[in-house]
C-alpha cells in the first residue's frame, strides 16, 4: 500500500502504476476535507495467462537408405487461459513441419512433420522441433526427433547339399523375402512361412527342386 500526506483540501485523482501482467485499476477520485484521513483499496486482478503444452515429446522412425520416412504429427495446446500464439520450427534440413504458426484457445492443434530423407546416408540422425509461444508458461517446448537410416540389406545365400540356406538382416524387418522362376514374367511371390531367427538374422531354408529360382528383398 502506499500513504501520502500533506494533500490540500479538495478533489485529487489516484492514478496505479502498471504491473506486468496484472490488470490495472481504474483512477480513483478521492476528496479530501479539512484534518481528514481518507482510506482508498483497489484490487489488482491478473491477468489471462495463456500456458503451452505439447504431446508427444518423442518421434522416432527407422527406414531404409533411400526411402522416404512416413508423416508423423504432434499437438499444441494452450492449457492455461486466454489465447495462445505460437511458432513452429525444426533445425534439420530433412525435417519439416506444417503448419508453422497457429493459435489456441484450448482445442488440441495438430502439426504435421514431414520428413525429406531419400538422399541420406546410413546412420543414425537427430532433431529438434520447437514450440515458441511469447507470453506464455511452459515455452519454448521441444520435441525431440530420433531417425535411423539401416543400410538397404543384402541376402546371405548357403547352399548345403540340396537345401538353399536363405539369410538376411532382422533390422530389415520392413522388408519381404520373395521369389520367381521366370524374371521375365515379373510374378514374384512372397514367402512369409518357415522363417526363423538366429541370432540378428531371420533365415529361410528351401529345398532345391531342379528349377532355377530367383530371390529378393521387397519393402
Amino acid at each position: 500500500g502506499a500513504t501520502i500526506s500533506g494533500l490540500i483540501v479538495g478533489s485529487h485523482t489516484v492514478r496505479f502504476e502498471p504491473v506486468l501482467d496484472w490488470s490495472t485499476p481504474s483512477n480513483q477520485t478521492v476528496v479530501i476535507s479539512a484534518e481528514q484521513t481518507t482510506t482508498n483499496t483497489v484490487v489488482y486482478t491478473q491477468e489471462p495467462q495463456p500456458s503451452l503444452l505439447t504431446s508427444p515429446d518423442n518421434l522416432s522412425q527407422t527406414i531404409t537408405v533411400g526411402q522416404n520416412a512416413s508423416n508423423q504429427t504432434f499437438q499444441v495446446w494452450n492449457a492455461g487461459s486466454g489465447t495462445l500464439n505460437y511458432t513452429v520450427s525444426t533445425n534439420a534440413s530433412w525435417l519439416s513441419v506444417n503448419p508453422v504458426s497457429g493459435a489456441s484457445t484450448g482445442e488440441q492443434d495438430t502439426i504435421i512433420v514431414n520428413y525429406n530423407t531419400t538422399a541420406l546416408t546410413a546412420g543414425a540422425y537427430s532433431a529438434i522441433i520447437a514450440v515458441i509461444a511469447p507470453g506464455a508458461t511452459n515455452s519454448p517446448q521441444a520435441i525431440n526427433v530420433n531417425l535411423m537410416v539401416n543400410v538397404r540389406p543384402s541376402i546371405g545365400i548357403i547352399i548345403a547339399g540340396n537345401q538353399v540356406v536363405l539369410s538376411w538382416p532382422t533390422n530389415a524387418s520392413s522388408f519381404t523375402l520373395q521369389f520367381v522362376t521366370n524374371l521375365s514374367s515379373g510374378n514374384w511371390s512372397n514367402i512369409t512361412s518357415q522363417i526363423t531367427t538366429v541370432g540378428t538374422n531371420y533365415v529361410h531354408t528351401n529345398t532345391v527342386n531342379g528349377k532355377t529360382t530367383f530371390f529378393r528383398l521387397k519393402q
